[in-house]
C-alpha cells in the first residue's frame, strides 16, 4: 500500500510539473511568433481586417527606456482619399498577418484612421510624452508617460560608442519581437575594433542606450572584451534568432533578463 501511495504521489507530481511547465511557456511571448528585424518590419504591407491592402509601414517608434514598441507609422492616405498621407496607430492594434500574404493587419476601422491626425513625411511631430498622451488618448489607451520615444529610421546605421565615448562601429538593425511588442537586439558593427572587422553582433537592447554626450548616436553598456569575445557572424550569415536555444544563450551570455520575461505594455 505505501509503494502504492508511493508511486501515485510522484505521478500527480510530475503531471502537476508538466502542466506548470506546458502554461510557463504558453505565457512566454518567445513562444508566440517569431523575432523580426527592423529592415523587415518597415516597408511591410498594412491591409484591413478584411483583407483589403491599405497601404504599407513608413517607421515604427518605441520607447528606448523600456524597449518596447509603441506605434507603427503608417503611410495609408491613399487608400483614406486624401493622397500620401502617413499616420501613427499604436502597435497594440498592429499584428502580424495570418495569411500567406506577408504583412500586417491594422485593427481599427476606417472611420477612425480616416478622423485620426495625419502628418506628411517632412512634417513630423514632436515626439514627447504630450504627443504620447493625446494618441494614446485617441485610440482609448491610457499610457504612462516618461517614455523617450525614438524613430527606428534615427536608430538604424547611426554611430555607436563604447562606455568610454570612443566610437566603435554603428547599429546595423533591430531585432523586434512583434506579439510582445518588445525591442530584443540591436544588431551592431563594430567595424572600428580590427580585432572584430566587418562581422556583426547582436546585444541586449536593454544595454544600448543613447549617448548624453554626442548629439547622435549610442552608447552599448558592454566592455570591450565582453564585446570582443561574443558571437559574431557575417552579414551574409545572421544566426537563427528564432532558435529558443540561441536566445536563452545570447542573454545568458550578457547577464540580463530575456525580452520574453517582461512582455511591453503600452
Amino acid at each position: 500500500m505505501r509503494k502504492l501511495l508511493t508511486n501515485i504521489t510522484a505521478c500527480c507530481a510530475a503531471i502537476a510539473l508538466t502542466t506548470g511547465t506546458a502554461g510557463a511557456q504558453t505565457k512566454d511571448p518567445q513562444l508566440k511568433g517569431k523575432l523580426v528585424r527592423g529592415s523587415e518590419v518597415v516597408g511591410a504591407k498594412v491591409f484591413n481586417q478584411n483583407g483589403d491592402h491599405l497601404g504599407e509601414i513608413n517607421d515604427i517608434i518605441f520607447d528606448e527606456n523600456k524597449g518596447g514598441v509603441t506605434h507603427a507609422i503608417l503611410a495609408i492616405g491613399g487608400w483614406l482619399g486624401m493622397g500620401e498621407k502617413l499616420t501613427a496607430v499604436p502597435w497594440k492594434f498592429i499584428k502580424q498577418s495570418e495569411k500567406d500574404t506577408p504583412g500586417y493587419v491594422v485593427e481599427v476601422d476606417k472611420a477612425k484612421l480616416t478622423a485620426a491626425p495625419h502628418f506628411d513625411n517632412d512634417s513630423w511631430p514632436d515626439l514627447n510624452n504630450t504627443w504620447y498622451e493625446k494618441n494614446g488618448s485617441y485610440y482609448g489607451l491610457t499610457g504612462k508617460t516618461g517614455k523617450k520615444l525614438v524613430r527606428y529610421s534615427k536608430v538604424n546605421g547611426v554611430e555607436l560608442y563604447d562606455q568610454k565615448g570612443e566610437e566603435i562601429g554603428n547599429i546595423k538593425d533591430v531585432l523586434v519581437h512583434p506579439n510582445s511588442g518588445k525591442v530584443a537586439y540591436g544588431v551592431l558593427s563594430l567595424d572600428k575594433w580590427p580585432s572584430v572587422g566587418d562581422k556583426m553582433t547582436t546585444v541586449p537592447w536593454t544595454l544600448i542606450r543613447q549617448s548624453e554626450k554626442a548629439t547622435t548616436g549610442f552608447v552599448v553598456n558592454v566592455d570591450k572584451s565582453k564585446l570582443e569575445s561574443a558571437p559574431h557572424f557575417e552579414t551574409n550569415a545572421w544566426p537563427d534568432y528564432s532558435d529558443p536555444e540561441w536566445n536563452t544563450t545570447t542573454y545568458g551570455y550578457y547577464g540580463v533578463n530575456p525580452y520574453w520575461t517582461s512582455p511591453y505594455t503600452y
